[in-house]
């Protein structure tokens, strides 16, 4: 099995909206991420990544297909040197591991060669498959805000975890 990060490219887009627009992802994802999402979706969010300096934007490839999308994003002020980190897998291809190795791969990118002292994630405390792969990554659970999320009409636990760069 081969995972692999790349950056996302503009014949990207009809592919990565096909694969973005699920339910069960946009029922885990901010609400920065649409439903249903289409290609002009994923046209302008190739674009704004393409350039963009205060964040490392990558579609996850499965055996050389693209099977979904991964990113550390900056924040900024006091907490720039922070990063949060946002993945997605389509549903197909639930259940392989590809998410776990893809962060393994963007924690290597990101703690080597951009200037981040720690990896933040937030994640619904419904979720308990994308928990189990922080949790593997050897994130540490900082902690719960309860009803700290308001998605699809209802409120969620937001449960945060963080991982510091081994290199400082």
């Amino acid at each position: 099995m081969s995972v692999e990060l790349r950056k996302l490219q503009k014949s990207d887009a009809k592919l990565f909206a096909e694969l973005a627009n699920d339910m069960r992802i946009a029922e885990n994802t901010s609400d920065r991420f649409p439903h249903p999402y289409s290609e002009s979706d994923a046209q302008r969010f190739i674009d704004l990544h393409q350039g963009e300096s205060n964040a490392a934007v990558f579609g996850i490839l499965f055996n050389g297909d693209l099977v979904g999308g991964i990113g550390l994003h900056f924040r900024a002020d006091i907490y720039r040197k922070t990063a949060e980190l946002g993945y997605w897998v389509n549903p197909k291809f639930w259940g392989k591991g590809i998410a776990t190795k893809a962060i393994t791969k963007i924690l290597d990118f990101g703690f080597l060669n951009l200037d981040i002292a720690v990896v933040m994630a937030h994640v619904f405390g419904r979720n308990a498959a994308s928990q189990h792969i922080l949790i593997k990554q050897n994130f540490t659970r900082l902690g719960v805000i309860p009803n700290g999320a308001y998605k699809l009409g209802k409120y969620e636990d937001d449960v945060i975890f963080f991982k510091e760069n081994p290199n400082f």
